[in-house]
């Protein structure tokens, strides 16, 4: 790195990418750095501290101080699909990569939790690629699982540079092996193979310190931040006996704290993540990246996508397909945003897909779809976009632990209503076919975008074979390192000092 890993004295906060379109203030975690010193400001639990204060365990504070001044792009990569210009829930487009991980890290700390369970954490998403799921997994057909990008981790350590700093400080040694520790850094970056059964990676409908965090950070945008951080407050460590043996899990000390997990689990899934509005604005998105990928082969479109969405939403796309493609993108989810600000604000109860009814029908498919297959007709009723939106990822409701006078026990069983209440709002994710008037909305060009999208039919969809964006040899390591040093100081250049 041409800087080694020094962080120039400011407040780092997530960059906005094109214009902001929150209609409300939220609270946000960011970076502050002073005297050189790194602390960081939670909107999880509320408080500022620095990494020595929130990690005990001196290899605990380094390794996050190394590890957040190298993976600082993913302060500029979405936790979720889509930045706010594009976002159908107000204020997501915020959340970020990087402040999610060291909120999940810190609750692990505050669990009691091992070095290595908080190495465990941080490493979980270092590669994501800009878009997170929308395109890391799912530029690769993978909807059901998006596990792709899993098993890719390790390879990123090496590449991008992260083991040599890491080693540089002597928190590993040039193989992987943490210092201190009988674990290596690449059997914990895998969270696969093994599959670990901990507060870190306990499978679903178990609470872990990813998923729990997670899905609170995003009840900001839902919930008073009060009662979000006093749920995330109420987080404990218990232990529960499984056919595998005395295993841990993260329980909670308050009902009310794990009836709220169970709630917006429930409510992030069907309104946000696999609604289908949602889906048809990132599959609008994800189309025009696609083009682009195309223009950039071959070079890796993995490899390629490992920088800041500020880089890659920087407003240079001209006046054709993909200028269209976003401009559209926009328009919808903007639409949909109002729209949907009263389920937002809890005023109204979900009913499946179509709160804005703007010219877009849904029809929910019976098979799945392989691909996100678009396309344009015209007849005398319209100017119709069609797309084949498949079904993502099933995400179980968190049933979280809580504890009671007479012992652990899972939320639904205190409230058998929790159950039907999940039921019904679940029942709306799956494929669906929505078609889409482009006549009725003004400023893009109908024919741009057909021809557009029959390049990217015929590209990625309909060739019977990957997509060459997606055969292209990996980017050299020396390559890859400096482009990710470039996004690293491009995220410095925007702190606020």
């Amino acid at each position: 790195m041409s800087e080694g890993l020094h962080l120039p004295d400011g407040h780092y906060v997530v960059p906005e990418v094109g214009p902001r379109l929150a209609l409300a203030e939220y609270p946000e975690s960011s970076l502050f750095v002073q005297n050189g010193e790194l602390s960081f400001k939670s909107a999880l639990f509320g408080d500022t501290q620095s990494f020595a204060q929130i990690f005990p365990d001196p290899r605990a504070a380094a390794f996050a101080d190394v590890f957040t001044r190298h993976q600082l792009r993913l302060l500029d990569v979405r936790q979720l699909s889509l930045p706010e210009r594009f976002e159908t829930r107000d204020g997501a487009g915020r959340m970020d990569r990087l402040t999610t991980l060291l909120d999940s890290a810190k609750a692990v700390a505050r669990l009691g939790g091992t070095f290595e369970q908080i190495v465990q954490v941080l490493v979980s998403d270092a590669n994501v690629t800009v878009g997170s799921h929308r395109l890391g997994d799912h530029l690769n057909g993978d909807y059901i699982h998006e596990s792709t990008m899993d098993e890719g981790i390790s390879d990123y350590l090496q590449k991008s540079g992260l083991l040599g700093a890491l080693t540089d400080t002597h928190l590993t040694d040039s193989n992987g092996q943490l210092t201190g520790s009988p674990m290596n850094i690449f059997t914990l970056a895998s969270p696969n193979t093994p599959r670990r059964r901990d507060i870190v990676e306990c499978p679903r409908p178990y609470s872990n310190a990813d998923r729990d965090p997670f899905t609170l950070i995003e009840g900001l945008y839902l919930k008073p931040a009060a009662l979000i951080q006093e749920a995330a407050r109420s987080m404990i460590r218990a232990e529960v006996m499984t056919p595998q043996g005395l295993e841990e899990r993260i329980a909670y000390s308050s009902l009310d704290a794990a009836r709220l997990v169970h709630e917006l689990s429930v409510r992030h899934a069907s309104e946000h993540w696999a609604d289908a509005e949602h889906n048809l604005i990132t599959e609008i998105v994800s189309a025009a990246d696609k083009f682009r990928l195309l223009d950039l082969w071959p070079r890796p479109a993995i490899d390629a996508l490992q920088i800041t969405e500020s880089e890659w939403f920087d407003g240079s796309h001209g006046d054709g397909f993909v200028a269209n493609m976003y401009q559209l993108a926009e328009y919808l989810g903007k639409s949909v945003k109002l729209a949907n600000i009263a389920l937002q604000n809890g005023d109204c109860e979900y009913r499946g897909p179509g709160a804005y009814d703007g010219g877009i029908t849904f029809t929910k498919s019976k098979t799945s779809f392989t691909h996100p297959v678009m396309s344009v007709t015209k007849n005398q009723s319209g100017i119709w976009l069609t797309a084949n939106l498949p079904a993502h990822k099933y995400r179980q409701p968190i049933d979280a632990l809580v504890a009671t006078k007479s012992g652990l026990t899972h939320v639904t069983d205190t409230d058998p209503r929790l159950v039907e209440y999940a039921k019904e709002r679940m029942q709306w994710q799956g494929a669906y076919i929505a078609s889409l008037d482009l006549s009725k909305i003004e400023g893009v060009n109908p024919d741009s975008i057909r021809r557009g999208l029959a390049r990217v039919n015929m590209e990625w969809h309909f060739n019977g074979d990957t997509p060459a964006a997606l055969k292209a040899a990996p980017m050299p390591a020396d390559m890859f390192a400096v482009q990710i040093d470039r996004s690293r100081a491009a995220v410095i250049a925007n702190a606020r000092h």
